[in-house]
């Protein structure tokens, strides 16, 4: 047999009155808390800076993220204006904002990603064209280079000669025929 005092204190239902206030509280806090992040979210979205390293893509993906966590009205200008701030070109910069209200987020993106394919596309060349000055550099060094002549009168020499001329040798010794020395091939 419970007792009726037992019976009570069993009892979990909480009175309508502490249910309201709780209600109310857990619904403060919420507003508190979501206000503080759109704010924190503010600051995120206008530190945030276009890295060198970092592609046009990754950086609107990021941009786009930041701007639905700052539930601004108009995301798109928002999002067009940290493009605009963020580019590093001069040239570019100064064209994007002279083209101004006329220019559309999409078209916006587009000049900066061209931007950035042709500025890869020009390292590209630049190296091919530094590649290639090598090769000819060595082609040209190439020509001529040292070679162990022959021990003439009792001392190594080494000339410079053309390679041609140690061609020239090579099938000469090949014949084995006698070796002219070095003042005949010049």
């Amino acid at each position: 047999m419970v007792d009726r005092h037992c019976a009570e204190m069993r009892t979990f239902d909480k009175p309508v009155v502490e249910v309201d206030k709780t209600t109310a509280y857990i619904r403060n806090l919420k507003a508190i808390l979501h206000h503080n992040t759109t704010k924190f979210s503010h600051d995120v979205f206008e530190k945030r800076a276009k890295l060198e390293t970092k592609s046009v893509d990754v950086f609107i993906t990021k941009i786009k993220t930041l701007v639905k966590a700052c539930s601004y009205t108009k995301e798109s200008e928002r999002i067009w204006d940290k493009i605009v701030s963020g580019v590093n070109n001069t040239t570019i910069h100064e064209r994007l904002l002279a083209e101004g209200d006329q220019l559309m987020l999409e078209i916006t993106i587009t000049i900066q990603q061209t931007y950035e394919m042709t500025k890869a596309q020009l390292k590209i060349l630049e190296e091919k064209k530094e590649i290639e000055q090598e090769i000819d550099s060595v082609a040209r060094n190439r020509k001529y280079f040292l070679f162990d002549v022959l021990k003439y009168n009792g001392v190594q020499k080494f000339q410079r000669i053309s390679l041609l001329s140690c061609l020239k040798y090579l099938l000469h010794i090949s014949n084995k025929a006698r070796f002219p020395g070095p003042k005949a091939w010049f």
